[in-house]
């Protein structure tokens, strides 16, 4: 990983998979996956500028919403990456084994589950990387 962007490149990534039909996300969802994913762009081309920069020239305010979407960036993918591996080992658990109705059942309320909890994890990250732009804004 680049030590100016931090995981972004693979969140981008990430992103853009998630919103494949592959993960069977709601269309509001996928909208807000799609969101995510251009305000991230939009960081990661910034953050790419100040690595451009020497260390010893760049402005303390930037330095520190570098390091937010940074961090930022690394939350995201750990995010994503549980959300990912859950549902591949659910399918993986519940392939073509020939599962009772009961456990069925069972299993599509645990991935409604999931997919709803990353729902509110895709809101958190959007709502995080409002406030570091806002704050960077509020001090500039």
């Amino acid at each position: 990983m680049d030590s100016a962007t931090g995981a972004m490149g693979n969140l981008l990534l990430k992103l853009g998979e998630l919103a494949m039909d592959e993960y069977k996300l709601q269309k509001g969802v996928k909208r807000n996956v799609e969101a995510l994913r251009r305000e991230l762009e939009s960081m990661q081309a910034a953050l790419r500028k100040v690595g451009d920069v020497p260390s010893d020239q760049l402005d303390e305010q930037v330095e520190l919403w570098a390091r937010d979407v940074r961090e930022l960036s690394y939350d995201a993918d750990d995010v994503l990456d549980t959300f990912m591996v859950r549902v591949r080992v659910d399918d993986d658990n519940h392939g073509s084994k020939g599962m009772v109705s009961k456990v069925a059942a069972g299993f599509l309320g645990k991935a409604a589950k999931m997919r709803h909890d990353i729902a509110d994890e895709i809101k958190g990250i959007m709502e995080r990387a409002r406030e570091v732009t806002a704050r960077r804004d509020r001090y500039k």
